[in-house]
C-alpha cells in the first residue's frame, strides 16, 4: 500500500469517528429549558396553557417570562423574573370565581395615568407605579371583572386588584 492510500484512510477513520462522537455528544445533551417544561417541573399538579407572555412585568428591566395554570381549587399566574432555573413569583387565585374553559392571561400595559386608575378602582391600588417600560397583566373569563396583576412596588410581590 503506498503511503497516500495510508493517509487516506487515517484520514477517514477520523472523520468517522470525529462525526460518531458529535453525534453522541448531541444526542447526550438534555433538552433545552423552556417556561413550559420549567413550570411543570416545579408545579407538576398545576395544568399549564400553553400560552406565555413576555415582557418586564417586575421593572427589572429584562424579559420575563409569564404564565398561566389550573389546578382544580385555584388558578395560578407565575412570572419567571430571574430565569428559568430560578423559582418564580406565584400569584393565587379562588377556582370558584371564574370560569376556567373561558380563562385567559393577557399582557397590560401599565402606561396609564394614577387618576385613570383611582377613577376605575377607586383608589390606586397599593404599590403600583404607572410605567412606560413595565408591563402588568389581566387575568379574564369575560365573565367577571378581570384580576389586574402588577408588580407592588411596596412589598416587591405580585399583587392584583380588580374592580
Amino acid at each position: 500500500m503506498s503511503k497516500r492510500r495510508i493517509f487516506r484512510g487515517i484520514v477517514a477513520a477520523l472523520g468517522l469517528a470525529f462525526a460518531l462522537s458529535q453525534s453522541l455528544s448531541i444526542e447526550a445533551r438534555p433538552a433545552p429549558v423552556t417556561p413550559q417544561s420549567a413550570a411543570r417541573k416545579l408545579f407538576p399538579q398545576v395544568k399549564w396553557r400553553a400560552d406565555v407572555l413576555k415582557g418586564d412585568f417586575t421593572c427589572q428591566g429584562k424579559t420575563q417570562f409569564a404564565m398561566l395554570g389550573i389546578t382544580d381549587l385555584e388558578f395560578v399566574v407565575i412570572v419567571f423574573a430571574d430565569g428559568l432555573n430560578k423559582k418564580p413569583l406565584e400569584i393565587r387565585f379562588s377556582g370558584k370565581t371564574r370560569n376556567p374553559y373561558k380563562l385567559k392571561l393577557t399582557r397590560e400595559s401599565l402606561d396609564i395615568k394614577s387618576a385613570e386608575i383611582e377613577k376605575a378602582a377607586g383608589r390606586l391600588p397599593e404599590g403600583l407605579v404607572p410605567s412606560k417600560t413595565c408591563s402588568g397583566l389581566t387575568l379574564s373569563d369575560d365573565e367577571v371583572d378581570a384580576a389586574h396583576i402588577y408588580w407592588n412596588h411596596k412589598t416587591h410581590k405580585l399583587s392584583a386588584w380588580t374592580l
